[in-house]
């Protein structure tokens, strides 16, 4: 197998020339400047977002105890389940299904909470 050699001559001739004039100067302070801005503007949008997490935490924290207290102090609203029976699991649902509708709602909150706080050290990772 023969080897192309006009790839090899092609380097051989190729001599850049560095120039010290002012505008390569500019031109690498305009770039540097570039990419200063943009690590600015990632910084504030990433402060942007875990803010918005913040916030959205606080808002599910706060609708899940109002749904709470809504729930416990309105049972007029809220009719337990009207199971007469005799099987025991079925009137144990029927006691207590304020308990146990409040107890899926608490299971909700927790994951919603847990997803995002997933995403806040996704972003985090991210960010690294």
């Amino acid at each position: 197998m023969e080897k192309d050699d006009t790839l090899d001559e092609l380097f051989q001739n190729f001599y850049p020339r560095l120039k010290e004039d002012d505008a390569f100067m500019q031109n690498l302070n305009r770039r540097l400047e570039a990419v200063e801005y943009l690590k600015a503007m990632q910084d504030h949008q990433l402060r942007r977002y875990k803010l918005i997490m913040l916030m959205v935490f606080a808002l599910g924290i706060m609708c899940g105890g109002l749904l709470f207290y809504f729930i416990t102090q309105h049972a007029d609203v809220f009719p337990a389940l009207p199971l007469v029976s005799s099987i025991p699991i079925l009137s144990f649902l029927a006691e207590n299904s304020y308990l146990i509708l409040l107890s899926a709602i608490v299971l909700m909150i927790c994951y919603a909470v847990v997803s995002v706080m997933n995403l806040t050290q996704e972003l985090r990772k991210l960010h690294a």
